[in-house]
């Protein structure tokens, strides 16, 4: 968990004293400190990176996929076209990120490359990562998969855009988000091969799937949870044989009421078809963590796999949803690894 603190070098405007206030958001300073840009998501995968590696004991990077999403940076391009203005550096930006994998790699120690590395975009990018790695394990390419996420919402010009664009949460627009920043990587292998070798299993996950919206978050089109729905049906019934009832959902809402309302038109639907029962409970990682945008799906996964393994996740499969700013919708399903022997 980040504690909410104080941000450096950026004010928002309090209503009632009319004065200016520093902004609040979730950092990670003990990380990433004294780093912007391309260089504060290298320190944030770094760090992710070594945590797994001290974890799983990654070696024959060799035999290993590396696929990561990162930041899609389309906030900016929505700042910049309500402000009518060009998008500066965001392109330029955007290029470098495609060397993100190899410059995480070298920030952490790791000497060799990996077999494939490729860096996707945005909160959907995780779900295609996912779809790629399991097609990659299937073929038998690759042994096993590193996928996950890292991304940053709390440099002062990202949380003065955000702010322009009445999505940050503050005293003047309190339906907002908090900013953070993440990284979380998973450590992927086929179910076959990871009871071959007596592996240590945190989760199971099956059927990432995606839809999208034909409109933004800006767009002054509403949210009707026709994409969300659609997505999480794809997930839930994916399944050929008997499909194990949803204990829980893990949700991507961030205090935004524009998703708020996504998910509560999505969840209306979903109820009358039978696919999500009432009470079911809710968790959100944005609520220890900020809106972390990329990392979000594979945050949710680790909170999930915690929770399996500390026994205070509910029964059922878990089912985790995310959503983004330009109309992507993903959803999965995630089981508890007794699944495997069921």
């Amino acid at each position: 968990m980040l504690r909410i603190m104080e941000l450096e070098d950026v004010q928002v405007f309090e209503p009632t004293s009319r004065q200016l206030e520093p902004a609040c958001g979730h950092p990670a300073p003990w990380v990433t400190r004294g780093f912007t840009g391309l260089g504060r998501l290298c320190q944030l995968g770094a760090t992710g990176l070594r945590s797994l590696q001290r974890s799983v004991g990654v070696e024959d990077w060799e035999r290993i996929a590396v696929y990561v999403s990162t930041s899609s940076g389309h906030h900016a391009r929505l700042h910049a076209e309500q402000e009518g203005a060009p998008e500066g550096d965001a392109g330029t930006f955007q290029a470098h990120l495609q060397s993100l994998v190899s410059r995480m790699l070298k920030v952490a120690g790791v000497r060799q490359e990996p077999q494939l590395q490729k860096v996707f975009s945005g909160e959907a990018g995780f779900f295609l990562a996912l779809q790629e790695a399991a097609e990659l394990l299937r073929q038998g390419r690759v042994e096993r998969c590193i996928v996950g996420g890292v991304d940053s919402f709390v440099e002062p010009q990202q949380v003065r855009q955000l702010d322009a664009l009445r999505l940050l949460k503050s005293p003047a627009n309190p339906v907002g988000f908090v900013p953070g920043e993440a990284a979380v990587f998973l450590l992927l292998e086929s179910p076959a091969a990871a009871l071959r070798r007596k592996a240590s299993l945190q989760a199971l996950l099956d059927a990432p799937r995606l839809r999208a919206e034909p409109f933004h978050r800006k767009s002054g089109q509403p949210a009707l949870g026709m994409a969300l729905a659609g997505c999480i049906r794809d997930t839930l019934l994916a399944a050929r044989e008997h499909r194990e009832p949803v204990g829980l959902v893990i949700a991507g809402l961030n205090g935004d009421a524009y998703r708020a309302q996504d998910w509560g038109h999505a969840l209306v639907r979903l109820r009358t078809e039978g696919l999500v029962e009432a009470g079911v409970p809710e968790w959100y990682p944005a609520f220890p963590f900020g809106e972390t945008g990329a990392a979000t799906g594979p945050l949710g996964v680790a909170m999930a796999a915690h929770g399996f393994a500390r026994g205070y996740a509910p029964p059922g499969v878990a089912l985790l949803w995310v959503g983004s700013d330009m109309g992507e919708r993903c959803a999965l399903r995630i089981h508890a690894p007794g699944a495997l022997q069921d």
